[in-house]
């Protein structure tokens, strides 16, 4: 089909072209990488250095990582983690630069992280905001399992299944999300339970509070797959990978994220 006629020296486009153009929706080019047990020490730190270093918007999932204990920048170790424990379990202990609660990963974990610009999608920078915007990739095939934002987490019939931490500055925010493909009971025995819990926890011990994904999806990558086109309504993906990224750890930045000894 003939797209464009030349008018005194200019190209015209085809009616049926414009038609099409002005009926599409802008997408956001996002760079995108899905990835299998990268370890999260690792991510953590590729994702601050972008965060600090780009203008540019990331979503990263992976899953999978090797056994860690993830706290949040202002988390009180001894307060929320039993040392001898994860010593005895071989769990790494990892500080992050966001803030949030504290999370056990391992290979049945799927981390989520989108970075963006807060104009963009003109959304407050504040953490409220910030998790409403982010449950509306998950809600549209959830909502049938009980799918709801429970205070800071995602729940299915009010057991948490994923644990969100963000980071927030006046023009940039990290959203990042640990989802339970499943879990190791003996894993949670490291963990304390917070003084400061959710009140929709309402006291419940870890494997009483927490449910799984691989109860109602068949794989991860059937789950991770679903999820991927929720977020194309909103992102152009474009895929890369963690290599092409590590140009942004060479550049000057406020490292946060370590690991604690």
């Amino acid at each position: 089909m003939n797209t464009s006629v030349i008018y005194k020296g200019f190209a015209i486009l085809h009616p049926y072209i414009l038609f099409l153009t002005n009926n599409m929706t802008y997408r956001t080019p996002a760079h995108f990488l899905w990835t299998q047990n990268y370890p999260i020490y690792d991510q953590l730190c590729l994702e601050e250095a972008f965060l600090r270093t780009s203008s540019e918007y990331l979503v990263w999932i992976n899953c999978g990582s090797i056994e860690a204990i993830i706290l949040g920048i202002s988390s009180k170790i001894d307060e929320l983690v039993e040392r001898s424990i994860a010593s005895e379990k071989n769990l790494q202990l990892i500080r992050r630069y966001s803030g949030g609660g504290t999370v056990v990963v391992d290979h049945n974990t799927i981390f989520v992280t989108l970075i963006s610009n807060t104009d963009l999608w003109s959304i407050e920078p504040f953490p409220a905001k910030i998790m409403e915007w982010s449950s509306r990739y998950y809600a549209p095939f959830l909502s049938h399992l009980g799918f709801k934002l429970q205070e800071n987490d995602y729940v299915l019939n009010n057991r948490k299944f994923g644990g969100n931490a963000q980071y927030l500055s006046k023009k940039r925010f990290v959203h990042h999300t640990t989802l339970l493909w499943d879990f190791n009971p003996d894993f949670m025995q490291a963990l304390k339970n917070p003084a400061k819990a959710p009140k929709y926890r309402d006291h419940r011990h870890h494997l009483d509070f927490l449910t799984t994904l691989n109860l109602h999806f068949h794989s991860q990558d059937q789950f991770v797959g679903i999820f991927v086109e929720n977020l194309k309504k909103d992102f152009n993906l474009l895929s890369t990978t963690p290599e092409k990224l590590l140009s942004n750890l060479k550049q000057p930045f406020r490292q946060s994220t370590h690991k604690i000894e």
